[in-house]
């Protein structure tokens, strides 16, 4: 007998969560994305501590297929570099961490960790504005310094810094008071994290590494 559409869907299994679910996300704007995301980060109802995965779907010839990396990234409006996008492998993970609230978090694969690493860099000027609000608020005006270039760019007065945590070289964004409120780390070179705080960090680096356990 024919598999049911939904049997092609094999979502990213980098991490072991409580609760798997699709999002369709057909011809949705950048808007309607977040809207969409957001509402499944508030909406996560788990027992502390446990995670969420969302993967999002669109229709392709009636059948439901796993959206890529590279079209998420097109989705969010995402000032990322091609070879940022490029260095991607197309499964990638949208997950929420009940703590502390709900923390939303993304694990991409790379291809190419020069690339990965080089993107990320490029991307940091714009990477919390189009992160949110689903990772937190948007940037007010105040956060934000013209910078006198020919292109009158924008940059964030708060910048990314490095940290070490849990032994891992991490970029953390800090926010008004000087908590963390958004981090990205290389947990090695193929796998790249980006969350909101340090204890769901933790957390995820627990869980890769309990799946690369045999």
């Amino acid at each position: 007998h024919s598999q049911t559409p939904i049997d092609a869907l094999q979502p990213a299994n980098f991490i072991s969560v409580e609760a798997k679910m699709p999002l369709p996300a057909d011809r949705l704007d950048r808007d309607k994305l977040v809207a969409l995301l957001l509402s499944n980060v508030r909406g996560t109802s788990l027992t502390l501590g446990s995670m969420a995965q969302y993967y999002l779907t669109a229709e392709e010839g009636g059948i439901p297929k796993l959206i890529s990396a590279q079209t998420f990234l097109s989705m969010l409006g995402a000032e990322a570099t091609d070879s940022l996008a490029r260095s991607f492998e197309p499964l990638f993970f949208f997950g929420v961490h009940v703590f502390n609230g709900n923390q939303p978090f993304l694990i991409f694969k790379t291809l190419s960790y020069e690339n990965t690493f080089a993107g990320m860099l490029a991307w940091e000027s714009t990477l919390q504005k189009e992160l949110s609000p689903v990772f937190g608020a948007a940037l007010t005006r105040a956060d934000l310094q013209p910078i006198a270039t020919s292109t009158e760019t924008i940059l964030p007065s708060a910048s990314f810094e490095d940290k070490v945590l849990r032994n891992k070289d991490a970029r953390v964004f800090r926010g008004r008071g000087g908590e963390i409120v958004l981090l990205y780390s290389f947990v090695d070179h193929a796998t790249l994290v980006i969350t909101t705080n340090e204890y769901t960090f933790a957390e995820i680096i627990s869980r890769l590494g309990a799946a690369r356990l045999p």
